[in-house]
C-alpha cells in the first residue's frame, strides 16, 4: 500500500498482485494548524492531554478489537460501510474483501489505497503467483503478465529475532537453536541458558494499537532493576529459571487463545498457530508487571 500509490501516477500500467486482501482503513493525518502550535507552545499540558487521549483510545480500542468478538464484528461493519462508500465497482469490492476476522492480521492505514486500485491504469490480480519468468510473472490461472519492471513488496521475516547476530549461551547453545521451534523470553526480556543477556522488543512484546516506545521504556526500566538486584546480592550474573519461562509461556498461551490473531489466518503474528510476536494484554498491564523484580524467578549465574 506504500509502493502502489507512490508510482501509479508515473507508470502507464500498474498490476498489483494480492496474496490476501488486507483490511485498509483511512489514515487520519490532519495538518497541525498555526493556532494548535501556538496553543501547545503556551500551554504544554494540552499536548500531554492529547497524547493521553490517544493512549487511552489505543488501549481500549486495541484490547476490544483483539479480545472481543462483538467489537470485531462492529469494526468489520465500519470497514464495510467505508468500502461501500469509496469503492464503486462491485467486482473490485469482492476482490478486496478479506476472508478472515478483522484484527487477525495487521489492519493497514491508508487513505489512498482503494482510490489507487480504481485508477484506469491499475489492475488488481488475485490469482496466485506461480513463477517469475524472463518477461514477467506467471499466475496460477495460466496467464503470463509481461512487465518492464517488477517491484517486490513481499515483507520480511519477523520471527527470526536478532538475526543475523549469532548469540551463544551456555554449552555453546545458540539463541537461534533455542528459538528454533518457538521464540520465547520471560517477560519478553530474559532467556534460560543465556546469563546476563537481555532482549528489548523480544517475543510477545509487539503492539498493534499503541506506541512500542512505551513497551521499550518499561523493558529498559526492568533490565535496570535486574542489574541492580544482582549487584546488591554480589551475584556474578543473573539468569532466568526454566520454570519461570514455562509459567510465562502458559500465561501467554492462555491469554492469546480467544484473540483475533488465532482465528485462522496466516500472519507474521504467529508461527504454526502460536502467538510469538504480540503482547496479549494492555501495555499498561505490561508496564505494571515490569515495575518490580521477583528474584525467585532468577538464579546467580556464577
Amino acid at each position: 500500500i506504500q509502493v502502489g500509490p507512490a508510482i501509479a501516477d508515473s507508470v502507464s500500467q500498474l498490476e498489483v498482485f494480492q496474496r490476501s486482501a488486507p483490511y485498509v482503513m483511512p489514515k487520519e493525518d490532519p495538518e497541525t494548524t498555526r493556532g494548535q502550535r501556538r496553543r501547545q507552545q503556551y500551554f504544554p499540558w494540552t499536548t500531554l492531554l492529547s497524547r493521553l487521549r490517544s493512549y487511552v483510545f489505543g488501549e481500549l480500542f486495541g484490547a476490544g478489537l483483539v479480545g472481543k468478538k462483538e467489537i470485531r464484528a462492529k469494526a468489520r461493519g465500519q470497514w464495510e460501510t467505508y468500502v461501500n462508500a469509496v469503492v464503486r465497482d462491485s467486482e473490485l469490492r469482492t476482490k478486496i474483501e478479506p476472508d478472515y476476522e478483522i484484527g487477525c492480521k495487521r489492519v493497514l492505514l491508508a487513505s489512498d489505497w482503494y482510490s489507487t486500485l480504481q485508477r484506469d491504469n491499475v489492475d488488481l490480480i488475485t490469482s496466485a503467483i506461480e513463477s517469475i519468468t524472463p518477461r514477467g510473472v506467471k499466475t496460477a490461472d495460466g496467464v503470463e503478465h509481461e512487465f518492464d519492471v517488477l517491484v517486490y513488496a513481499t515483507g520480511f521475516s519477523t520471527t527470526d529475532f536478532l538475526a543475523p547476530m549469532q548469540i551463544i549461551g551456555r554449552e555453546g547453545v545458540t539463541l537461534r537453536d533455542a528459538w528454533a521451534t518457538r521464540p520465547l523470553a520471560h517477560r519478553g526480556v530474559t532467556v534460560p541458558e543465556f546469563p546476563n543477556f537481555f532482549v528489548l522488543y523480544g517475543p510477545n512484546t509487539n503492539l498493534g494499537s499503541n506506541s512500542i516506545l512505551f513497551m521499550l521504556e518499561s523493558q529498559i526500566q526492568y533490565v535496570a532493576h535486574l542489574m541492580r538486584a544482582a549487584n546488591d546480592r554480589d551475584w556474578r550474573g543473573i539468569e532466568v529459571k526454566p520454570a519461570a519461562l514455562e509459567e510465562w509461556r502458559s500465561m501467554i498461551d492462555d491469554e492469546s487463545g480467544e484473540t483475533a490473531w488465532l482465528q485462522g489466518c496466516q500472519s507474521w503474528y504467529t508461527v504454526n498457530g502460536v502467538n510469538t510476536n504480540n503482547w496479549p494484554k494492555s501495555s499498561w498491564q505490561y508496564h505494571q508487571l515490569l515495575r518490580s523484580v521477583d528474584l525467585t524467578n532468577y538464579a546467580n549465574a556464577s
